[in-house]
């Protein structure tokens, strides 16, 4: 089966669609399937982001949790 789409309409600036255009024909693929791609890619990376900077915080909240802890014990 396959996976469910969503028609929309967009505006963009020209040299963006003549840009995407290429890279679509040089790929093989319709200007929409390319434009899918890319942004599916872009909304990964940021969750890759968001993913990488919430253990980052996490484990800088829990070295400074454990630091107090030390001193506390020392």
């Amino acid at each position: 089966m396959k996976p469910l789409k969503t028609r929309i309409s967009i505006t963009i600036d020209d040299p963006i669609y003549q840009r995407i255009k290429g890279l679509a024909e040089y790929d093989d693929r319709s200007v929409s399937s390319y434009i899918n791609l890319a942004l599916r890619e872009h909304l990964e990376r940021l969750d890759g982001l968001v993913r990488s900077a919430f253990a980052a915080g996490w484990r800088a909240a829990m070295g400074s949790d454990l630091k107090e802890l030390m001193d506390e014990d020392g």
